[in-house]
């Protein structure tokens, strides 16, 4: 009886699981352990590429998780469409997360190994507060000039860095 899944190997036909003709994805954008910044944000992953019988290209699934064992998930996606990209707009800003993608060939029991998991963290933006010095009484006409400043300040970090601008 031939060995299920190793068609090429055992002479067999596919019975179903992990397809060797499917090749692994890679997830190529955004940069492996990066800090994004961007909510929301899209993976790409490599394009598909089927051997022998399997040529197409049927759905991808795609998991986030906030450990790289993958038992808590935030994102479970399989997607007919989008094949090759995943966007997200669902998580928490500050978090770390895991992302990994396979791909389905012709039938849902062709898949190709899970990719190698992803790390990357969300960024917390920074809320923006200005203070300015402008008098309320200023009312500018055409041609008239003032120098004034404003300070930017980080509401979710008040204690760091402050920008002062000269206008």
């Amino acid at each position: 009886m031939p060995l299920i899944g190793l068609a090429g190997l055992a002479g067999g036909p596919f019975r179903g699981g992990i397809d060797p003709g499917i090749e692994t994805p890679s997830i190529i954008s955004p940069d492996q352990n990066t800090d994004i910044l961007v909510n929301p944000i899209t993976f790409v992953s490599t394009p598909f590429e089927g051997q022998g019988s399997v040529k197409t290209h049927v759905s991808s699934q795609w998991q986030i998780s906030p450990d790289n064992t993958f038992n808590s998930l935030v994102v479970d996606e399989t997607s007919t469409t989008d094949l090759t990209t995943l966007t997200v707009s669902t998580l928490s800003q500050g978090q770390s997360y895991f992302i990994r993608v396979r791909y389905n060939g012709e039938a849902p029991e062709r898949t190709s190994e899970w990719s190698t998991p992803f790390a990357f963290k969300l960024m917390a933006l920074p809320v923006v507060s200005w203070v300015t010095d402008t008098p309320s009484s200023w009312n500018p006409k055409a041609g008239d000039s003032r120098t004034f400043n404003a300070t930017a300040t980080d509401t979710a970090n008040p204690s760091g860095a402050h920008n002062t601008y000269t206008y």
